[in-house]
């Protein structure tokens, strides 16, 4: 018995021996179905989500170049482009695990400026015994032979590679990418086809070609839902409808789409609710703390030590990245110290301790005598901060307009005050959202009425 089948999905009426490689590839295309780590970047939103995170933040960081005797220096020529230099950097460790920079260097052996090199145009000149000998740049098909002394080069350790860059988050996460980005691919091809499943007609018998192309167009009107799809048809031949995939009901998605998110959240260590919206606000601040101290701040440490060793050592300069301006992690050892302060007013642990705890160096009587005093150092900053907050009211900005730094005063007394100064609107209510977190001294007058 003669069978005719048809494979349609709503744009394609193709007859099953017309089907191949050149009218149908996405049945037929056997190329690997794999991801790059720049399709990757370039498709997968959380991908570039997790790289820009990264890269946006160790660029933030303050810096400083010292000469060796401590002095600050800022006339480096290629001083204001360091920002962006370090942003690129971490972008390209994420995405490759390796970073390279050029430098441009006169016959005085002057170093004259430095430029970005993109790590795909960069190759490994290595000898067995001499190991790293050189580089080769190539640029539109034209290489460039460099030496070591040309480049300055960042690669992610591995302990399974001597010579070389290890593998960059990127990299690990590409599975998890890969399926990302073949469900969105999937999803748009599904839409595009006028959101009808892939189905093959398969008709008993001998129909003649229009009886065929009449059966088509009641098929295609009845699937999208035309006006008169429903109009009777007189078929002579039975009809076999076989559908080639599963509803996108049916494929479990949004399983597939979380998992993916997470392992690609895990090897970029940025933590979930970095990519998405967080129930949870303490939770998130918890995460974002993590995200600094687990992932930026290590990362940075690399980096500037490769920048000291290739490139401002041999200036006779230090290159430091400045850990204690961060904010989030101000907030959070301040938060750490308001804690350990508290223990220490409540007698639970000595001074001493406290120090401990918080790291510091070895008391001295003075030093205790501030732990001591902690509640009146705290009052003195609680003074200056309602001095620059009605400042700012009488400059006709909101009292909360200047963010106000102090090691004494926790977190969580910030916030309160913080919220309070955001509604205030008179001096009277600036005065009164300080009002409560006034201690009143042992030496008889108290901070409320101030100024």
């Amino acid at each position: 018995m003669a069978v005719n089948s048809t494979y349609i999905d709503g744009t394609k009426n193709i007859p099953i021996e017309a089907l191949d490689t050149m009218l149908f590839p996405e049945f037929f295309d056997s190329a690997d179905a794999g991801i790059s780590e720049r399709e990757a970047y370039n498709f997968v939103a959380w991908v570039y989500r997790a790289v820009q995170l990264r890269a946006n933040a160790l660029s933030s960081i303050p810096f400083t170049v010292q000469t060796s005797a401590g002095q600050a220096q800022d006339r480096i020529d290629f001083q204001s482009i360091l920002p962006r230099l370090l942003q690129l950097t971490e972008a390209s460790l994420s995405l490759h695990g390796e970073a390279y920079w050029l430098k441009e260097i006169n016959l005085l052996n002057n170093l004259l400026a430095i430029r970005w090199a993109v790590a795909s145009t960069i190759k490994l000149k290595t000898d067995p015994i001499d190991g790293l000998v050189g580089f080769t740049r190539t640029i539109q098909g034209v290489p460039k032979p460099l030496t070591k002394d040309d480049v300055c080069w960042f690669w992610l350790p591995d302990p399974e590679v001597e010579l070389g860059h290890g593998q960059a988050p990127a990299q690990v996460a590409l599975e998890a990418a890969g399926i990302n980005r073949n469900i969105n691919r999937y999803s748009s091809a599904f839409f595009k086809s006028g959101a009808i499943n892939p189905t093959i007609l398969s008709v008993t018998g001998n129909p003649g070609k229009q009886a065929m192309r009449e059966l088509e167009s009641w098929w295609n009107r009845l699937a999208t839902g035309i006006k008169n799809a429903w109009t009777s048809r007189v078929l002579r031949s039975e009809v076999t409808v076989t559908r080639l995939t599963s509803d996108l009901k049916d494929m479990a998605m949004p399983d597939l789409t979380k998992n993916s998110k997470e392992q690609i959240a895990a090897a970029f260590g940025v933590p979930i609710t970095m990519l998405e919206d967080a129930a949870n606000f303490a939770t998130a601040k918890e995460h974002r703390v993590s995200f600094w101290r687990d992932s930026v701040v290590p990362d940075a440490k690399f980096i500037a030590g490769s920048l000291n060793e290739q490139l401002f050592e041999p200036m006779g300069l230090r290159f430091a990245f400045v850990f204690e301006d961060i904010e989030v992690l101000q907030q959070d050892e301040a938060t750490k110290t308001d804690s350990v302060i508290s223990l220490v007013d409540a007698g639970l642990i000595s001074p001493m301790e406290g120090r401990e705890m918080l790291n510091l160096a070895e008391r001295t009587e003075v030093d205790e005598a501030d732990i001591i005093d902690s509640a009146e150092v705290r009052a003195l900053d609680l003074k200056r901060w309602q001095k620059v907050a009605l400042k700012e009211l009488v400059a006709g900005n909101n009292p909360a307009h200047r963010y106000f730094r102090s090691e004494h005063i926790g977190a969580g007394l910030y916030e309160t005050i913080h919220g309070r100064l955001a509604g205030a609107e008179t001096k009277d209510e600036v005065r009164a959202a300080f009002a409560a977190s006034f201690p009143v001294a042992d030496y008889g007058h108290s901070w409320a009425g101030y100024p």
